[in-house]
């Protein structure tokens, strides 16, 4: 079937699922990043304690005594956890905001150049 100057460009179904599915990945996890806890020093400390604790208890009472440097890495681990949690977070919203503009662009420059 061609296209007359009458007919309206024909709608494809790709691009707009592109922007469907990107402004929903927006949406969602914009809300996430946005409700995100900010933790503070003390909330941080705290965790490494309890952690610290719970592996003390795992091992035994063979285990020796906590020292700085497995405090240290429990509380890298901890913040590392939380650094993860909002990039996996960001990298989600940044890819349904790179489908939203996919999405959008096309259907744009469907409309455009089907016109001509």
């Amino acid at each position: 079937m061609t296209q007359t100057d009458t007919q309206k460009p024909r709608f494809s179904l790709l691009p707009a699922l592109l922007f469907a599915v990107g402004l929903g990945m927006v949406f969602y996890y914009g809300e996430a990043w946005w409700s995100l806890p900010s933790y503070s020093a003390e909330e941080i400390e705290q965790s490494v304690n309890l952690n610290l604790a719970m592996d003390l208890q795992r091992q035994g009472s063979a285990a020796p005594a906590p020292t700085e440097a497995l405090r240290e890495q429990l509380r890298a681990e901890v913040v590392a956890a939380i650094a993860e949690d909002e990039n996996t977070i960001k990298g989600y919203f940044a890819t349904g905001c790179v489908l939203t503009l996919m999405g959008f662009a096309h259907l744009w420059l469907l409309r455009r150049f089907a016109a001509r």
